[in-house]
């Protein structure tokens, strides 16, 4: 389904941009070498991601606690993450970052440091076990790559997975709770 829509915008971009260039041959006459000097605006390598979830990607320990009362964790750290992408194609995993970006209003990055300490507690549910776990506030994210080539033709269009891009700024602990 994306490659049908991209399919019908590359036909209707394709075509704008052929009557484009149409006139612009018409006003510039090719060089000598044989080169038109104005070739397709779009050629190249393009990224678009899509479907943006939150994430949590968690580093180190799995603090458990309960039945009931309190879990507390507090840890002295220094973690680092980095971008996890699934596509069968070769990327750039920082033109992907830009492009999350751009689309989502978010301060992403390819690879996320932090050194600190943090403590944190929180109260558990009668008869349950409480969890905390430290981590990046990241995301989850589709990821197209798609190439014109200098005609504006499409030449590639390969969708995949971002399945972990990480916050360049939002830490923290993750909690939830569990029967056992």
């Amino acid at each position: 389904m994306i490659v049908t829509h991209r399919t019908k915008r590359t036909v209707a971009a394709a075509g704008f941009a052929a009557a484009v260039l149409a006139q612009l041959v018409v006003a510039e006459p090719a060089r000598a070498d044989g080169v038109t000097p104005f070739a397709c605006a779009e050629a190249g390598t393009h990224y678009r991601t899509f479907s943006k979830q939150d994430l949590h990607i968690p580093l180190g320990i799995d603090f458990k606690s309960g039945p009931g009362g309190t879990v507390t964790a507090s840890i002295q750290y220094n973690f680092s993450t980095t971008i996890s992408v699934s596509i069968s194609a070769t990327v750039s995993t920082s033109a992907i970052v830009a492009s999350a970006e751009t689309t989502f209003g978010i301060n992403a990055s390819v690879t996320a440091s932090i050194g600190s300490s943090y403590g944190y507690s929180h109260n558990i549910t009668a008869g349950k076990y409480g969890h905390l776990q430290f981590g990046n506030w990241g995301w989850r994210m589709g990821v197209e790559k798609y190439v014109y080539d200098r005609n504006c033709r499409l030449t590639s269009d390969v969708t995949g997975t971002v399945t972990r891009m990480p916050s360049a700024a939002s830490w923290g602990y993750r909690y939830w709770e569990t029967s056992s």
